[in-house]
């Protein structure tokens, strides 16, 4: 008998709570209730298994199966073989050609073709999905109004016509960093339209592109992105928003430290081909710098010029050239850029920024900048951002405010370059670690959300790269993939991922041209007008 006033032992007392929980486990698992007519007295909050959604798992064999629905890559593991490099040999050769040339009409004397300038019932159609690209899966379609896809057919126009150089820039995060993605793009645009090089490069490389070596002993390397660089004195960053100083360690030296590129027997061939060497740089104080340039074991003497904006150099290479090393007259200018690449086809340039959320180019010199942007005069622009602004939201309102913000930059881009497609990727999903698992940031959804809304309010395309890796909590199945297509952070791709990504990015460009040579073969519609063009012959 327990005694009046007298407390109960410790071991009752446990074992009364847990039956207490026991009891109140069970009802709330059957969903029981107390009630009397319409009235419910007492009820416990239903548990059930089937609700647990904030754990959805996506298993590796589910991205196997949804990547089999995407196009066939059969041919994307041989893409970064070790082949020879022959000094002398010619360009590679272009895959078949299909090009609005051969499908609006037939050659008529020296290449005159009629083309056919779409009237925007087909981009209206276009927009609706009522006309889409057969066969190429949802997640992988572009998706914008008819004035974004207008824009993206005057770039397959200019790009399909030849004559200059067409340039394309793709803007992005650590996500492209090393040329990833990027040079999966560049391959896919200079089989169908031409091109070759790797387009611009910083001075000082922050990551090796498969390419080439780049070396700059002696450089310094500045940004406009990751932590603030107060010791530049200027924000005259150029179009990679990064400037190499020369470190001046001899005062008395004639020239800077070289700055080198070595090609190497990695990567597509078309990079290796360096047509011509181009540099991009900072204002000069007098009209010309004196640079040297030496092409494998031959040396040439040209000039840096510009004037007190912008500097650059532009000088043909052999076509046997595989080592370039570039110095410059003491204490050499703010280089903002080099690159290699011809003045015909398709240059896709690869403009990684580590840890930028894109929200930076306002912050540019501006009239140094929009020197630069428009001296290329991009075809086409990618913008590639919103995983750094990712793990930084904390709601909604952020994740619109966010969206806001890239908004601003792109109608920087638009004003600097009115009628240029502009084409905005969303995030990739990327996981956080809850316990046990790795799930989706809480708030990538939105931020992927108001990046869509603001795509289509800013008239631009967007490519919903976490649909295309198969949406939420999609990232561990990519990590554990065999092998893996994302790295062990749970956050950036693994080279292979990182290429199975930009060939897909590279399928849905060329689905939407084919689309397009279709409709220039089709019954016109009312409001189509014709006109003649001379096009370079395939």
């Amino acid at each position: 008998m327990n005694p009046a006033n007298a407390p109960h032992g410790l071991g009752r007392t446990l074992m009364f709570l847990a039956s207490v929980g026991a009891v109140c486990a069970l009802a709330s698992w059957s969903g029981w209730s107390l009630r009397v007519g319409n009235t419910t007295l007492l009820s416990f909050p239903e548990w059930s298994a089937e609700d647990d959604s904030a754990m959805v798992i996506v298993q590796p064999s589910d991205v196997e199966e949804l990547l089999a629905t995407y196009p066939d890559e059969s041919a994307l593991a041989d893409s970064m073989e070790l082949a020879p490099i022959e000094t002398d040999a010619p360009l590679p050769a272009l895959a078949d050609w299909l090009t609005a040339t051969q499908a609006a009409a037939e050659h008529l004397g020296d290449s005159v073709v009629t083309m056919r300038t779409l009237s925007g019932a087909w981009a209206e159609r276009r927009a609706a999905g009522t006309w889409k690209p057969e066969g190429l899966h949802p997640n992988l379609q572009f998706i914008g109004d008819s004035s974004a896809f207008q824009a993206l057919w005057r770039f397959f126009e200019t790009a399909a016509r030849g004559g200059q150089a067409t340039h394309v820039v793709h803007f992005g995060d650590s996500q492209i960093e090393g040329d990833r993605i990027t040079s999966e793009l560049r391959h896919a645009f200079q089989r169908r339209w031409g091109g070759t090089g790797p387009g611009l490069v910083s001075a000082v490389p922050q990551a090796q592109v498969p390419g080439f070596v780049h070396e700059a002993e002696g450089w310094t390397r500045h940004t406009l992105f990751g932590k603030r660089d107060t010791t530049l004195g200027h924000n005259r960053y150029g179009i990679l928003a990064t400037v190499g100083r020369w470190d001046a360690t001899d005062t008395a030296a004639e020239w800077t430290d070289p700055i080198s590129m070595r090609a190497r027997n990695m990567g597509h061939a078309r990079n290796r081909v360096w047509a011509a060497l181009h540099v991009l740089a900072g204002p000069l104080d007098r009209d010309s710098l004196a640079v040297q340039i030496r092409c494998d074991s031959t040396n040439y003497a040209a000039w840096l010029t510009g004037d007190t904006t912008a500097s650059a150099l532009h000088v043909a290479l052999p076509p046997s050239c595989r080592e370039v090393e570039v110095r410059f007259e003491a204490p050499g200018p703010d280089v903002n850029a080099l690159g290699f690449y011809a003045d015909t086809g398709v240059v896709v340039h690869n403009v990684p920024m580590r840890g930028s959320s894109g929200t930076l180019f306002r912050k540019a010199d501006r009239a140094h900048w929009t020197a630069q942007v428009k001296q290329l005069n991009p075809g086409l622009v990618l913008l590639q951002y919103g995983g750094n602004a990712v793990p930084y939201v904390e709601d909604e309102a952020e994740a619109r405010q966010y969206a806001r913000w890239l908004a601003s930059q792109i109608r920087l881009f638009k004003t600097t370059l009115p009628g240029a497609p502009i084409v905005l990727i969303g995030p990739s999903d990327m996981s956080t670690k809850e316990g046990l698992n790795y799930i989706t940031y809480p708030l990538l959804p939105a931020v992927r959300e108001a990046m869509l809304a603001m795509a289509r309010e800013e008239h631009v395309l967007f490519w919903d790269l976490y649909a295309v890796m198969g949406g939420r909590n999609s990232m561990p199945a990519w990590v554990g993939a065999e092998p893996a297509l994302a790295a062990a952070d749970h956050i950036h791709f693994t080279g292979r991922g990182a290429r199975r990504i930009g060939s897909l990015l590279g399928e849905a460009f060329d689905a939407e041209y084919r689309l397009w040579t279709t409709a220039l073969t089709a019954a016109p519609l009312e409001s189509d007008s014709l006109r003649s063009d001379s096009l370079a012959a395939p």
